[in-house]
């Protein structure tokens, strides 16, 4: 099998891969605008949860991060005509840091974009951090997370143009009445002045709610017809460490699914 040919994480044919931009081309021409940052996205080191280096990228105008785990047919598929195009419309205007208020169906397409990143964003790690198999599924069919995960959102008011970490098999202490430790799949995304924090247990469980005040859950829906961004309180550079540790034991190492 040539290095082309190989299955594709979602639909499993045997296709040409394409290159799949991680974070795609529209948020670098959006962070492009930010004056903050002198136009450039300096998008330079990603890391673990645990500081391990995953990726370093040189300084570019666009945030070059690919995988060839995605084949051409899901890219300019349903990945385009379902989560990136829709989605384009309610981050766009968070990214910049503008009040926008999103409807349950927003809030849907959000959550599915940012669940569907978190499993792409596995794949650039070296050696790879498969995702579970029925959750690649899930999201192939439905485009939205599976039932289990939890997708949050909030404010960031920081210093960092961009920020991304990702965990597979991270050791998550979840509040459901008493703590419930599990295995999960983890991810944070900052994007411009848009937070996104995603958690996908390994088994079901009912996560309380870190508090409105800052964060606001997407995902599942809380059944409000309208949630607005950005909540009353921002994330700054000093408390960002707690939301990219949100219910996760840094006191744990990150492990393979099983």
């Amino acid at each position: 099998m040539s290095q082309q040919q190989k299955p594709c994480i979602f639909c499993q044919k045997t296709r040409k891969m394409s290159e799949e931009h991680v974070i795609p081309r529209w948020v670098s021409k959006i962070l492009a605008e930010d004056r903050r940052h002198s136009g450039r996205p300096q998008v330079q080191r990603m890391v673990d949860r645990q500081g391990h280096l995953v990726r370093e990228l040189p300084p570019s105008k666009l945030i070059n991060v690919v995988t060839r785990r995605v084949c051409k047919v899901c890219n300019e598929g349903w990945m385009e005509r379902k989560l990136e195009r829709p989605c384009q419309p309610i981050l766009g205007p968070m990214i910049r840091g503008w009040d926008k208020t999103l409807d349950q169906s927003e809030q849907a397409v959000l959550a599915g974009w940012a669940a569907k990143v978190a499993m792409v964003m596995a794949y650039i790690h070296a050696p790879p951090q498969p995702v579970k198999r029925e959750w690649l599924d899930w999201m192939y069919w439905h485009q939205r997370p599976p039932a289990n995960w939890y997708v949050w959102m909030a404010s960031y008011n920081g210093q960092r143009p961009t920020y991304f970490s990702s965990d597979a098999g991270a050791h998550a202490s979840l509040p459901s009445g008493p703590m419930v430790d599990v295995y999960a799949q983890a991810a944070t995304l900052i994007i411009g002045y848009a937070a996104l924090k995603i958690l996908g247990p390994t088994s079901v469980v009912r996560v309380e709610e870190p508090g409105r005040d800052a964060v606001i859950r997407l995902w599942p829906l809380t059944g409000e017809t309208t949630v607005r961004w950005p909540p009353p309180r921002h994330i700054d550079d000093r408390r960002l460490p707690l939301f990219v540790d949100m219910f996760l034991d840094p006191g744990q190492p990150p492990r393979p699914l099983s």
